[in-house]
């Protein structure tokens, strides 16, 4: 029972240390927090939801983590488990669009892209074009209708994306386009 407070203790601390990194400090507690893994994911839950910083079973504050949900979103990002995805899942369900941003900022088109896919459906703009820039990363044929409606609606990317991998279709984009 000691080691585990005393693992969840050092987790919370390099929590923490993500909230104001100075020097290469938030990379190393990056690291570092992927090594913990799941044991991690619910003190990053929280941190990414600003939600307070507390040990197993108390519910005391330890720490109120008042950081950028950037360092929060990639450590659970880095973290290959399906508690990590719902973290994330959780992040693009928050009403801050500063955290559901942060999430998409930190998710991988190979990795995470049914996430993604739901984050073009944003209501704020910045976090769709977030989405779908990740998105472009990927060479999919299965995201040409979703890439396709982007680019009718005008995002540059989407547009770049098709004529690299499949400029056949920018044709019928740009067919399209005229109708409208």
């Amino acid at each position: 029972a000691d080691a585990e407070r005393d693992i969840q203790k050092r987790i919370l601390l390099l929590v923490g240390a993500l909230a104001a990194p100075k020097d290469g400090e938030g990379e190393r507690a990056l690291s570092q927090l992927r090594l913990f893994g799941a044991s991690a994911l619910r003190a990053l839950e929280d941190a990414l939801l600003g939600r307070p910083l507390t040990m197993p079973g108390e519910t005391k504050a330890f720490t109120y983590w008042n950081g950028d949900p950037a360092w929060a979103a990639r450590a659970l990002a880095g973290i290959e488990a399906p508690e990590a995805t719902a973290a994330l899942e959780a992040g693009l369900g928050s009403r801050d669009p500063t955290i559901r941003l942060a999430v998409v900022a930190s998710l991988r088109h190979d990795r995470h892209r049914t996430l993604l896919e739901r984050a073009t459906k944003d209501p704020v703009e910045e976090v769709r074009h977030g989405a779908l820039g990740r998105l472009t990363d990927g060479d999919d044929p299965d995201l040409v209708p979703l890439m396709k409606e982007a680019a009718l609606a005008g995002h540059e990317g989407a547009t770049h994306w098709l004529v690299m991998r499949f400029p056949a279709v920018v044709l019928e984009v740009a067919r399209l386009a005229t109708l409208r």
